[in-house]
């Protein structure tokens, strides 16, 4: 049967059979269970109710969304008619209809909202604010205890992360602090975790931010998730990518977690190119105290990081990206003691030595490899001494 009043706002979105209504005029007169209550309703007087939005998008979003192959194209989104587009999905939110119905509405909210994000940033009228606060309000709801609920809303949050200036709306500390919640109590959701960390990541490119992300503890959640799934490389990918932003060099339990949880990616995945130069970046980070401590230098390499780091350069020693970062990595690692001395023991040296020479034009190369050499004794040596008249 047809749904009464106000209910009729969500009708599209909650029923269970796609039903192409966007050419009608429902009124409020026509009685549930009736068989020519829709067609009667172009001839009714009575006032019709108010439709959202969406619902003349709900049969074609529908449509493309069940065949996996194809990508949603546009739905001719109204950028001009944006607030009522939010105020629909604020409706749909506060509702009480049974969970997989008002989840159903939101996969329509996204698939809407997806390909047209750039031209609703970029518009006057899309409500941001009162978008944000709608879903960190989602989040919070008695739902949130189911995870497919929380990705649900994280897919939506995961859009509206893209632009800089929505960022500095959802990584305020008190938006942050709930996301990473949900993120550890449903730590067994992979899904959770991809749109949470690519959240994080989007956030991850703001100073500010970073900090906010360090302090709600998203070392932590980044380490957690390494750890949980070492064997799913998208996630391991991710995870390393946002450390290499957010890893902190000041000495900390959760900095020194997450050292050993981008050393242990870098071992597990040692020819995947993505997690050793994001695990290179992340070192160097992570060390680049410079003489001010070297606490953070000596527990890296103690814990495996100067292997790692060989171990990329000799693997990647053709790309000059990763090389740029390994060496970097080296050199800060190396101001210490006890890294020198791990790394004489080793045939470090002459890895450096024979990569200097090869990549001598490139100065994020060059500038670390001497400065290492020299530091160690090893710069006078003919190869370099080479390099170095030709450079």
């Amino acid at each position: 049967g047809f749904l009464k009043g106000e209910d009729m706002r969500t009708l599209a979105v909650v029923s269970d059979v796609s039903v192409d209504i966007s050419a009608l005029s429902i009124t409020e007169t026509a009685e549930p269970g009736t068989d020519n209550a829709i067609s009667q309703t172009k001839k009714e007087a009575a006032r019709p109710v108010k439709i959202p939005l969406y619902v003349s998008q709900v049969s074609s979003v529908a449509a493309s969304s069940s065949k996996e192959s194809v990508k949603p194209k546009s739905t001719g989104f109204d950028v001009s008619k944006v607030a009522l587009y939010v105020s629909d999905l604020e409706y749909l939110l506060s509702s009480d209809f049974p969970l997989e119905r008002i989840k159903n509405g939101m996969k329509v909210f996204y698939e809407i909202f997806r390909p047209e994000v750039k031209l609703m940033n970029r518009h006057p009228a899309f409500a941001k604010e009162q978008t944000v606060g709608i879903l960190f309000k989602a989040l919070l709801c008695k739902h949130n205890c189911d995870s497919s609920w929380v990705a649900d809303v994280f897919a939506l949050i995961r859009i509206f992360a893209r632009p800089e200036k929505n960022c500095d709306l959802i990584g305020n500390p008190d938006n942050l602090r709930p996301l990473l919640k949900l993120m550890a109590e449903h730590v067994s959701d992979p899904l959770v975790q991809q749109h949470g960390l690519a959240i994080m990541f989007n956030m991850a490119h703001i100073g500010v931010l970073v900090d906010n992300l360090r302090t709600a503890g998203g070392m932590d959640r980044c380490s957690a998730v390494i750890g949980t799934y070492p064997k799913d490389i998208e996630l391991q990918r991710l995870a390393v990518q946002v450390l290499e932003r957010i890893i902190c060099s000041v000495p900390s339990e959760p900095g020194n977690r997450a050292a050993q949880s981008v050393v242990a990616s870098m071992t597990t995945y040692p020819r995947d190119a993505s997690i050793q130069s994001s695990g290179c970046g992340a070192l160097f980070l992570y060390s680049s105290t410079g003489t001010i401590s070297f606490a953070n230098k000596d527990f890296v390499s103690a814990h495996g990081g100067l292997a790692v780091l060989l171990k990329a350069l000799r693997a990647f020693e053709s790309d000059s990206k990763i090389v740029a970062k390994g060496m970097k990595a080296l050199d800060s690692i190396c101001l210490a003691a006890t890294p020198q001395i791990v790394l004489k023991r080793s045939d470090g040296l002459q890895l450096v030595k024979e990569l200097l020479s090869r990549f001598k034009n490139i100065v994020d190369i060059r500038v670390p490899a001497e400065d290492l050499l020299e530091r160690m004794g090893a710069l006078a040596e003919p190869p370099v001494t080479v390099s170095k008249k030709q450079s």
